[in-house]
């Protein structure tokens, strides 16, 4: 993972949630089409914390908080950061496949991102980022 500093103007950002990503399936069992949601948050002592929710196979609702990595998190943000996406993706759709949405941000102002399996052009570093981050959450 590159080295890249985290901007101060968002270092310092107060605690609460820094983004939140759904998971959407349009195929597959009743449980698998419910959405999957994680929100990434800073807590007031500086942790990083990730909250996943989904639901199992017997539809029970599953919560799980994971402390993260701060450094890793300060990384992927840096990169997040740095990326410039076009405004306006072309749309594509099929038929199996789910979509991935990504809000970077909080209620001062947030930015939100959705597309269909695969990435549209100039998205595919937002979508790799987003992989990385629904990887340390533990989802």
């Amino acid at each position: 993972m590159s080295k890249l500093r985290y901007p101060t103007e968002i270092k310092q950002q107060q605690y609460g949630r820094i983004l939140r990503i759904r998971l959407e399936n349009c195929w597959g069992a009743q449980y698998e089409l419910i959405p999957r949601i994680i929100t990434i948050s800073r807590r007031k002592n500086g942790e990083y914390w990730s909250r996943c929710s989904f639901v199992d196979e017997s539809l029970k609702k599953i919560v799980k908080r994971i402390k993260l990595d701060r450094e890793i998190v300060e990384s992927l943000l840096a990169e997040l950061y740095k990326l410039k996406i076009p405004v306006f993706p072309r749309s594509e759709m099929g038929c199996d496949g789910g979509f991935t949405e990504i809000e970077i941000g909080d209620y001062e102002g947030k930015a939100c991102y959705r597309w269909w399996s695969e990435p549209p052009p100039g998205w595919k570093e937002l979508d790799r980022i987003t992989g990385l981050f629904i990887d340390i959450s533990g989802i």
